[in-house]
Parts: structure tokens; sequence; C-alpha cells
């Protein structure tokens, strides 16, 4: 909302569902899932040959087709927001004549109801996305933002990888459009509200292993959901009637939110924490770029990736409580290398931060700081 877009742009880069294909080359016996990424562990290789092999999968230069049954590393969802449809992508799902990788992808823009564990939140009885802004995922389920609908939709993320690998067996027809399946929904679906559990245009929705965070942008709140219970929020974070918020983010300690104060003149934008285990604010950070507001913020490797509106390259922050609250500009000057242009959103797994770009993904490798790939076509086809 508020930003141009051509129609086939997507709007936000959804959770990769388990780990990504590069995470499996940090060690043996390495855990991972779900939409904290994946993880390493047991015996280590060389940081180099880490290195080495990790970036031939991801450029393709090698990798099996397709994935086994319960191995969805090579997924991703991607909200396209103006189409209302969200597609489901996986990036190695065969090999052509000339031994070059073809991604497959569905796309789903209808909703399937009939399985809501709660009919009360059902307000408005049809099963079409309204505006789908972002996702965020767990291990089992996806949970879309549904702006137009003040909700957010809890989805049965397997099933939908079911319906792809069908799609890769050679049956089911036409791969668009399909159904994903309800199993929940948070707020009331199609009837906007500001009591407890009750959303109001929502903007962004990200999970942890406990919890789901909504940012309730109509009702100037952040709402925090236990997972076994979407009714009524747990906690609620709220904020003075002349500021907004626009993105937040998380790691392992903080809770960061992106606020525009408006009673000053000039308005205060700041980047807020707020402590996971108490939800008390604990610090603000200035977020000042060319008087822009935030489009994007993500946590990787103790960093604060934020990117801003109408505003070339990626702010760098300190993460948690450091005293330094000055950031650095990577991949921002055209003429000097690889940049990214104008920024919309900003996710975050492993070593890598995937930027969607009007109608592609820019995947930025953060150990070098460079673009190394671009994911071209995202809503063709």
């Amino acid at each position: 909302p508020g930003v141009f877009r051509p129609a086939s742009a997507p709007h936000s880069l959804g959770v990769f569902a388990g780990r990504f294909p590069f995470d499996k080359c940090g060690g043996e016996g390495g855990g991972g899932g779900g939409g904290a990424g994946g993880g390493g562990g047991g015996r280590r290789r060389h940081p180099e040959a880490v290195m080495e092999a990790k970036m031939a999968r991801f450029m393709n230069l090698k990798g099996a087709p397709g994935a086994s049954e319960g191995d969805w590393d090579e997924n991703i969802f991607i909200c396209h927001s103006n189409s209302n449809m969200i597609e489901l992508r996986r990036h190695y799902a065969s090999v052509n004549s000339s031994g070059n990788h073809n991604p497959a992808y569905l796309r789903f823009t209808r909703v399937d109801l009939s399985e809501v564990r709660s009919p009360e939140a059902i307000h408005r009885h049809t099963n079409s996305l309204a505006f789908p802004t972002g996702c965020d995922g767990d291990e089992s389920y996806l949970y879309v933002i549904e702006y137009n609908n003040s909700c957010v939709t809890v989805v049965d993320k397997k099933h939908a990888y079911g319906l792809l690998e069908t799609h890769l067996a050679g049956a089911g027809g036409r791969v668009w459009p399909r159904a994903l399946r309800v199993l929940d929904v948070i707020g009331v679906r199609g009837q906007a509200g500001m009591g407890n559990g009750q959303l109001q245009n929502p903007a962004e929705v990200k999970v942890d292993g406990e919890h789901v965070y909504v940012l309730d942008s109509g009702g100037r709140r952040i709402q925090i959901f236990a997972k076994d219970q979407f009714r009524a929020a747990a906690h609620q974070i709220r904020i003075p009637g002349t500021s907004v918020m626009h993105r937040m983010a998380l790691d392992d300690e903080f809770l960061y939110a992106s606020m525009v104060h408006r009673a000053g003149a000039p308005p205060r934008r700041v980047i807020r924490l707020f402590r996971k285990d108490s939800w008390n604010q604990v610090r603000d950070m200035p977020a000042t770029a060319h008087n822009a507001n935030v489009s994007g913020m993500a946590v990787a490797d103790d960093r604060l990736y934020v990117t801003y509106f109408n505003t070339n390259g990626i702010a760098v922050y300190h993460a948690g409580m450091s005293s330094d609250d000055q950031h650095e500009w990577i991949l921002r000057a055209p003429g000097r290398g690889q940049y990214v242009a104008s920024p919309q959103r900003v996710g975050a797994r492993g070593d890598f931060l995937f930027i969607p770009n009007f109608n592609s993904i820019v995947v930025v490798d953060l150990r070098v700081r460079a673009v190394v790939r671009t994911i071209h076509n995202v809503n063709t086809g």
C-alpha cells in the first residue's frame, strides 16, 4: 500500500519451507526447518570447502533434480498482492536437455475453507485471496496476511507441497489456479475490528517457535498470539496515536518494529526494540535515510538489514543492545558493481538475503556482500 508496483510485481517474499539447499553443506547431522531457517551441527567441514559447496549448488553447478518425500529445502512461497495470488516455487525441479535446472511452480488464487477449525472466524464466505501482502511459516503451517480481509490465514503447508509433488509427477492437469487448504484464521476473515484478537489491515506477520506476531497497522499495535490460541492475543504492544508502524523483524531475544512519530516536525523515524521475554521497550535506534520510511527488515548474523522505500541499497545496523547506532550501506551505488535498486522488502535465511524487486527476486550473499543470483519471471507463465 502506498507504493507503485507493476501488476506482475511480487509484493513480498515468503518463507523458505525448511532448510534451503546450501544449508545442507554446513555439517553432517545438522538440523533445520521451519520459519527460523536451518541449522548446522555435527562434524564441520573446512570453511572454504563449505563456501565452495554452497555456492556450487546455489549457482546451479550441481544438485539433484526434485526433492525426496519430506524434504522441501528447495521451495519458496512468494506473495503477489496485486494479482491476489501466492506462488509456490521450486528452483531445482528438473533438468533440461542442456543440463540446466528448470523451476516448477504452482499458483494459488483461492482458499479452501471447508476444514477451518474455528468457523466463527469466517465472516465473508469468499474463497478468493484478498491482497496477500506477506507470509511466514514454521514446519507445518504457512501464515498469510490477507490485507483486504483484515486477517491472517493459517494454511496447511504440507498440503501445498503435496500438490506440487503431484504436479511434478505429471498428474493433475493445469497447475493454476489451486486452492490453499485453510486450517485456521487469526482475526475474523472479512471483518476488521479493534478488539483483542481482531485485526484491521495487518501489515506483516512473523513466526518463531512459540508465537505468531502480527503487525496490526490499523489498530496501531503488534498482537502476539500463542500458537495454540488464535482467538485472543497473549500480548499486545501498542503505540501512541500519533505514530505508525511499518515493518518488524525478530531474532532470538528481540522484536524490532519500525515506527514513525508524527507529533513533531519533521517526523521522527526509529526502530524500536522490545524484549521477547517481557515485551518491554528497551531502546530506539535511529532509522533515517533520505526521509524515507522503512520498507523491510531482517536479522542475520547479529546484523539488522533495513531497506527503505525509493532508496537504493541496504542499510546495515548492529542488532540487539549494541551502543553503536551507526549504519553502513551496501549495494547502493550504480556503476560501481552490483547494486539493489529501490528494494521493497527483505527476507533472510542463513548467509543470504532475498529481496523482492518488481518481477524478480534478488539474492545477496552476505559473506561477500554481492548479488549472486536474480530469480526472474516470478509471476509469468
